[in-house]
C-alpha cells in the first residue's frame, strides 16, 4: 500500500531527528576524546572523562588545574557537567576563579546547580565570600540551592548563619541543610518557627537540623 504524503513527511521528520541525534552524539564524543587526550598529555592517564573521579578519588592539584583550564573550551553541556562534577573531588585550596566565572556567565541553570554542588563538596576557601554573596542574589534562582551547604562549609558561622536564617523564608529545606552544619543554639528558634509552617521534606530537613545542632551543642557543653 502506497504511503500518504503525511506519512512520508512524518517518516522524513523522524529520520531527520535520528540524524540530528547521531550528529549531536558524535560532537559530544569527539569533544570528550579531545578532553581526555589533553588530560593524558598533562600526565594523568584516563580511560574516559566519565572516569575521572573513579580513577582519581582525590584529584591531584595538577589535575584540578588542568580541568579548570579546560572549562572555557568545552561547548557540549554533558561534557562540561562531567568536568565540573569531577572538580568536586578537588582540594579546598584550589583557585575557584574559573568555576565562578562559569557560574556567572553560563546560560544553563543545570550547570549552575552542578557548580554549586561542586563547591559544597570541595569547600574552596578562596570562594567563601563569593558563595555567601551569590547565595543572596535572587537572579540565580533555584540554582543557588546547594550554595547554602557550600556557604556553611566555607564561611564562619557568625557570617553565614544570619544569611541562612534569612533564607529559611525562600528556600527552607536547603537553608536548613546549611544550618545543620553551621548552626548554633541561637538559630534553633528560627528553625522551630519555620517548621511550624511546613510539611514534607522541608520540615524533615529542619527537624534534622535542629537535632544536629542540639547534639553538637551538648557535645560542646560536655557532661553536666
Amino acid at each position: 500500500m502506497a504511503r500518504s504524503e503525511d506519512e512520508h513527511l512524518q517518516s522524513d521528520a523522524y529520520l531527520a531527528k535520528l540524524a540530528a541525534q547521531a550528529e549531536a552524539a558524535a560532537r559530544v564524543e569527539q569533544e570528550a576524546v579531545r578532553l581526555r587526550s589533553t588530560i593524558e598529555a598533562a600526565g594523568f592517564p584516563l580511560t574516559s572523562i566519565n572516569d575521572i573521579v573513579t580513577t582519581y578519588p582525590r584529584l591531584p592539584l595538577g589535575l584540578s588545574a588542568v580541568l579548570m583550564e579546560l572549562l572555557p573550551s568545552v561547548s557540549e553541556l554533558g561534557n562540561l557537567d562531567m568536568l565540573v562534577r569531577s572538580l568536586g573531588a578537588s582540594h579546598s585550596s584550589i583557585d575557584p576563579t574559573p568555576l565562578i566565572s562559569l557560574f556567572e556567565e553560563t546560560g544553563s541553570d543545570a550547570i549552575r546547580l552542578t557548580i554549586a554542588n561542586t563547591f559544597a563538596e570541595s569547600r574552596p576557601r578562596l570562594a567563601a565570600a563569593w558563595i555567601l554573596k551569590s547565595l543572596q542574589e535572587p537572579r540565580y534562582g533555584r540554582s543557588r540551592e546547594m550554595l547554602h551547604l557550600a556557604a556553611a562549609r566555607t564561611s564562619a558561622p557568625a557570617d553565614v548563619n544570619p544569611v541562612l536564617v534569612a533564607m529559611l523564608k525562600e528556600m527552607p529545606g536547603h537553608a536548613a541543610m546549611g544550618l545543620a552544619e553551621s548552626g548554633t543554639a541561637e538559630e534553633i528558634p528560627a528553625l522551630q518557627a519555620a517548621a511550624q509552617e511546613l510539611k514534607g521534606w522541608r520540615r524533615t530537613e529542619i527537624e534534622r537540623a535542629i537535632k544536629k545542632i542540639v547534639k553538637r551543642h551538648r557535645a560542646h557543653e560536655g557532661p553536666a
